[in-house]
């Protein structure tokens, strides 16, 4: 681990142990474990099968975003997605997104740097979704004053990053070459080796079919399924509200999805432990929790996110290895089919 990377895990377990400590002076843990005794067991439950939901439809979103030609399976690409989650829950430095984009570029066109840009795609379709849903709310006065201020300088930034993407989407080859143009001949092969990667990355940024033509189909696909995931997350966390017996549970659970999944950006512990509880606490008790029931709230929410993760990552590094070998053989008939000559 390099020293930087070292420096940034310190300061996120420094940063999830300071909002620990922050939050055990602002409740009364035995308040808190009272009201998470009242919680409605069943309604979790729900929120747990509405939370597989969500991975599952963000499986078939991120094979879509990927150029795989058949050689990854639904299964396999979910697999990779839930597996990685899994890692991010219990790894420092998002370790899980870093695996899974190696094990699906194994597969795809692209190699790693494809599968790297589609889920750097894949991220910004998300926060994108969380600020359309934080303007939602903003529109029906449901959006604390809190939060305000920091969500129009998150909207500011995302808004930056989707020009600088769109920018290197559109304008990147071209400025790649030349660059390659006039780089000197005895630095030409390595340079060549990174352009080549770096165009890949820049291709991988638009969904094209085979013809190089914008490819509708993925685009709605990807859009819908995004869509439909964080329905259901959404549908999951306001179950967990109306586990508690809360009034409004759809402005409140809103609320909490936006905040906590913005607030990810934050350097933490692996699982964002403490960091999670905190923004979730501070943003409920703004509206006019209690602090002792916003952090049941959170914590529950937290969990529920963690042990479908966890679980579904579990299920899928022992299922993988068979989904692993038919996806090999698939990919094998492929090339074979793709190598035979025309008649």
């Amino acid at each position: 681990m390099s020293r930087a990377s070292s420096w940034r895990v310190g300061v996120g377990y420094a940063v999830s142990v300071l909002c620990i400590v922050g939050l055990s002076f602002q409740v009364d843990f035995r308040d808190v474990w009272r009201e998470l005794g009242t919680v409605d067991v069943p309604a979790v439950m729900g929120a747990m099968a509405l939370t597989a939901g969500c991975y599952v439809c963000f499986g078939l979103r991120w094979r879509l975003l990927l150029d795989c030609a058949g050689r990854l399976s639904n299964f396999q690409t979910f697999a990779y997605l839930v597996y990685g989650l899994m890692l991010n829950a219990v790894l420092p430095l998002r370790s899980g997104d870093v695996l899974r984009a190696f094990l699906a570029g194994r597969a795809c066109r692209g190699g790693t740097m494809g599968a790297v840009a589609s889920i750097v795609v894949e991220r910004m379709a998300d926060v994108m979704t969380m600020l359309a849903v934080a303007l939602g709310l903003w529109a029906f006065g449901d959006i604390p004053a809190l939060v305000r201020q920091p969500l129009a300088y998150v909207a500011v930034v995302v808004f930056l990053g989707a020009l600088v993407l769109v920018a290197v989407a559109r304008y990147g080859n071209d400025a790649l070459d030349a660059l390659h143009g006039g780089e000197a001949p005895g630095r030409r092969r390595l340079w060549s080796a990174v352009v080549t990667r770096l165009h890949i990355f820049t291709r991988a940024l638009v969904l094209v079919n085979a013809n190089g033509r914008l490819d509708l189909r993925r685009y709605a696909g990807t859009i819908a399924l995004g869509l439909l995931g964080w329905t259901s997350f959404a549908a999951a966390t306001i179950a967990v509200v109306s586990a508690f017996d809360i009034a409004a549970p759809v402005s409140v659970g809103l609320l909490l999805v936006v905040v906590t999944n913005l607030g990810a950006a934050v350097p933490s512990s692996p699982g964002a432990i403490g960091v999670y509880h905190a923004i979730g606490t501070a943003v409920l008790s703004a509206i006019g929790l209690d602090r002792d029931l916003a952090l049941s709230v959170t914590t529950v929410s937290h969990a529920v996110t963690v042990l479908v993760q966890v679980g579904l990552g579990s299920a899928a590094l022992a299922i993988l290895p068979v989904a692993d070998r038919r996806g090999t053989a698939a990919a094998n008939d492929i090339s074979q089919e793709g190598s035979l000559p025309s008649t």
